[in-house]
């Protein structure tokens, strides 16, 4: 949910903290995108980005050092450099927005929720 926040980026640069983000970039709000197209019968109103955000350039503004993956065989080399930085780095995954991530608890909560089923109630 880099999009809902991402600041604290800042403060880890800041403070110096040694802290290592791997942002997966779906071009959107994944989680939303998908709930939605279930929900909705395969439509979608506003989870995807017209323009993605470009992770990276974001994160190096707010003064991070900075990966960009693309490939999966890229992400290991990306890790071991971020472990050995004494700083903070972002790592951005660009990432499939059609691949689906384990939503099964999203699911059934928001079909309870739209049923009228109390929520929290098992």
């Amino acid at each position: 949910a880099f999009a809902m926040n991402g600041m604290e980026i800042h403060t880890a640069v800041d403070h110096e903290v040694p802290v290592v983000w791997i942002v997966a970039n779906n071009g959107g709000h994944g989680m939303v995108y998908h709930g939605e197209k279930r929900q909705f019968g395969g439509k979608f109103v506003s989870s995807r980005f017209r323009k993605p955000i470009e992770v990276a350039r974001v994160a190096e503004g707010l003064g991070a050092r900075v990966a960009k993956v693309e490939r999966p065989d890229d992400i290991g080399g990306a890790i071991k450099s971020a472990l050995s930085h004494a700083g903070p780095t972002v790592i951005e995954v660009v990432i499939d927005a059609e691949e689906m991530p384990p939503m099964r608890m999203r699911i059934e909560t928001l079909a309870k929720f739209f049923s009228g089923e109390a929520v929290g109630s098992r």
